[in-house]
C-alpha cells in the first residue's frame, strides 16, 4: 500500500482503532510489544473490543503479532500521524513524493487554504544503528533498538531546531506542524544543491551560504552536518537550509569543530563543483564575526 493509498483510506480508521494506535505511541519509549490486557488498560475499551479492533489493525498490516504481544510497524505509525494532520486542517491532500533518502521520506503536500507544503516522515531505521548513532545527537549513548520511537524524536529535534533557526532570520522553510514523525513545512520550489550543474554566480551563493550558516551560529545554532544534500537552491537563485534534526547548540563543546567542518564541506564542493576559492580561515572569520562584510 502506498502512503496515498493510506491518506485515502483514513477515513476507515475509526476511534477505537485510533485510540489503540495512540496507546502504542504513547508507550514506544517504554517498551515496543504491548499485550492485550495492557492495552485494555491504556484505552478503556472491553477484551472483547480490543481483540476486534486488533484483527482489523493486524489485517491493515498497521501491526504486527510478536511472542509478547502485538507490535506497532511503520505502516500504523504512518496512519496515525496523517490522520491528526488531516483532522486538524493541516493537510488536506498529498501529491508526488519529492525525495526517498536514508532516513526520510518528503512529499508534496497541500494545506487547508490551497498552500502549498511538504511533508516528511522520518524512517530512522533503513540505516544502520551504528551510522544514526555516530551521525545523529538525538540518539544517546547505550540506547539500542525501537526505530519508531527515534523517528519520532529524530522528528521533534527537526521541528524544533528549525523553528529556531527561523526565528533567527535563516533561511529555512517556514515550519508549519509536527505529529509524531511527521513534519509539516512550507514547500519552496527549486533542486538540492548536489544535484546543480550551473549557477548563475557560484560565488554570490556561496556567499549567501555562509551569511546563513553565521546567523545561525550567532543564534545560538549549529547545523552539524551540513553539506550540499542539505541546501536548496529556489528558482530564483536563493539557498535554503532544509534538514536539522541533528543540530546543537553554539554553547556545546563540539559547536565549534562542528561548525568547521559545515564550512569545510561547503567550500570544498563550490571549490570542485563551480572552481570558487576562498580560504577556509576566511570564510570561518565571516561567520564568527558579528556584522561583518562577507568576502568577495
Amino acid at each position: 500500500m502506498s502512503l496515498h493509498e493510506l491518506f485515502a483510506g483514513l477515513g476507515g480508521l475509526g476511534r477505537e482503532q485510533l485510540l489503540l494506535l495512540k496507546a502504542w505511541a504513547r508507550s514506544l519509549r517504554a517498551r515496543e510489544a504491548l499485550s492485550t490486557r495492557e492495552l485494555v488498560a491504556l484505552t478503556g475499551l472491553s477484551p472483547s473490543k480490543v481483540k476486534e479492533e486488533l484483527g482489523r489493525l493486524h489485517r491493515r498490516r498497521y501491526i504486527a503479532r510478536l511472542r509478547g504481544g502485538y507490535v506497532l510497524l511503520s505502516r500504523g505509525l504512518d496512519a496515525l500521524a496523517l490522520k491528526e494532520l488531516r483532522e486538524a486542517g493541516i493537510i488536506t491532500s498529498l501529491g508526488r513524493a519529492l525525495g526517498m533518502g536514508k532516513e526520510a521520506d518528503v512529499y508534496e503536500a497541500l494545506g487547508e487554504k490551497g498552500e502549498a507544503l511538504s511533508l516528511k516522515l522520518y524512517r530512522i531505521g533503513r540505516v544502520s544503528f551504528r551510522d544514526v548513532r555516530r551521525k545523529r545527537a538525538y540518539v544517546g549513548p547505550g540506547e539500542a533498538g525501537g526505530w519508531l520511537r527515534i523517528s519520532i524524536e529524530a522528528a521533534a529535534r527537526e521541528f524544533r531546531n528549525a523553528k529556531r533557526a527561523y526565528s533567527l532570520g535563516v533561511r529555512v522553510p517556514r515550519p508549519v506542524a509536527r505529529r509524531l514523525h511527521a513534519v509539516v513545512a512550507e514547500r519552496v520550489e527549486g533542486d538540492l544543491l548536489w544535484r546543480v550543474r550551473e549557477l548563475p554566480d557560484p560565488a554570490l551563493m556561496l556567499r549567501q551560504l555562509l551569511e546563513q550558516i553565521g546567523r545561525a551560529y550567532r543564534g545560538g545554532l549549529v547545523n552539524a552536518d551540513l553539506s550540499p544534500f542539505n541546501v536548496l537552491c529556489d528558482r530564483s537563485g536563493g539557498c535554503w537550509i532544509i534538514d536539522w534534526p541533528q543540530a546543537l547548540p553554539s554553547s556545546h563543546p563540539n559547536a565549534l569543530a562542528l561548525l568547521r567542518r559545515d564550512v569545510r564541506n561547503i567550500l570544498l564542493f563550490f571549490r570542485r563543483r563551480f572552481g570558487v576559492e576562498l580560504g577556509e580561515a576566511e570564510a570561518l572569520s565571516y561567520v564568527l564575526a558579528d556584522g561583518a562584510q562577507a568576502p568577495a
